[in-house]
């Protein structure tokens, strides 16, 4: 087997020979897929399926290999991004699984729109090699890929990542003003993180517990600001309140509640995902290149992954961050065993002081 860094050499003289020469499509309707882009560097298939209805084409990129994988693995991870993606297109979506505890690109999806048709192409045509060997799922919030998503497996549970979550709070926290309260008072920043910690709650004890820690919010900071801020945030992830009940909120509880995971030992987070795509760019080198040319990287990639997948079992995971994430998963792990036990305020706030942003 070559060496990682043997293959990243073969690859830079793979993109130094002259390479053939084909017109730059104008839409997707030009463009026809090369045969060279249909193989691997390695000459295996990559071209899995090309579909195009009314303004909507997708392209999905993955390998036997690959594909076997993603029929074993128990957990899988969806995210899309844009800049290194040809003009042509809207996004690359790219599907993770979860192999021997780490996080690996499966399948990559060139699509020319996001939308549920679109995602529900995607996803009808990876249901044939998704098993009952998976069992959870964990994407950005995107509505679309969501609702096709489970449309297409209703029995497998899907969750948002956190770290999104966590950010679109604090997003929050900033478009209704409360920035200078958050920097300046660490209990009213500590309330505030007390928000991201309702993903730990049985999701039926959410509501109640919102409602304690919003009764605090009111309390501390006493202004439109904080009023405005958690009509936000119910509408977006509770509920608006009614007389006769909460409406459904935008996100649903279960989609963004995060006790199972932990309790599974499940990742939280798509940052690895995130990873992914920082070094891909960084491998492109360029907002959107032609299609030719992200091809040729999208294989180049491929390569690099095929290669790290068959040395998974012999990557040593950084000890430092590894002691670090168990620490973590050792608190989460306590504190949802003595849920019922811990004042909510309490359970809320030693949940915070993990967690920061």
């Amino acid at each position: 087997m070559p060496s990682y860094d043997s293959l990243q050499r073969t690859i830079q003289n793979i993109r130094q020979r002259r390479n053939t020469h084909y017109r730059i499509p104008t839409s997707t309707q030009d463009f026809i897929i090369p045969d060279e882009f249909k193989v691997t560097n390695r000459g295996i298939r990559f071209l899995l399926d090309d579909t195009q209805i009314t303004g909507q084409r997708v392209i999905i990129f993955s390998t036997d290999d690959a594909l076997n994988i993603l029929s074993q693995t128990n957990s899988i991870f969806f995210d899309g991004t844009f800049s290194v993606v040809p003009d042509i297109f809207y996004q690359l979506f790219v599907l993770h699984g979860f192999i021997h505890g780490q996080i690996f690109p499966l399948v990559y999806v060139l699509m020319e729109r996001k939308t549920k048709e679109s995602y529900l192409i995607v996803w009808r045509k990876l249901q044939e090699y998704i098993t009952e060997n998976l069992t959870s799922a964990m994407c950005d919030f995107e509505i679309a890929s969501i609702q096709a998503f489970n449309e297409t497996f209703p029995q497998i549970p899907i969750t948002g990542c956190y770290y999104h979550f966590c950010q679109s709070i604090y997003r929050g926290i900033q478009r209704f003003g409360l920035v200078t309260s958050y920097n300046e008072s660490q209990n009213i920043r500590i309330h505030l993180r007390m928000l991201s910690a309702l993903a730990f709650c049985p999701p039926q004890q959410v509501s109640n517990y919102y409602e304690i820690l919003e009764d605090q919010l009111n309390t501390l900071l006493q202004s439109n600001s904080i009023r405005q801020f958690l009509d936000y945030f119910e509408e977006t992830y509770i509920g608006r309140f009614r007389r006769t009940g909460r409406d459904e909120p935008r996100f649903p509880i279960v989609l963004w509640n995060q006790r199972l995971r932990v309790i599974d030992h499940l990742p939280r987070t798509n940052n690895n995902v995130e990873g992914w795509h920082r070094a891909f760019s960084s491998m492109v080198d360029a907002s959107h290149p032609n299609i030719y040319t992200f091809l040729r990287h999208l294989k180049n990639e491929e390569s690099l992954v095929s290669a790290r997948i068959e040395r998974a079992d012999s990557i040593n995971v950084n000890d430092t961050r590894r002691e670090r994430q168990r620490s973590i998963e050792n608190q989460l792990v306590t504190l949802i065993s003595r849920f019922e036990i811990l004042p909510p305020l309490t359970f809320l706030k030693k949940i915070a002081f993990i967690y920061s942003f």
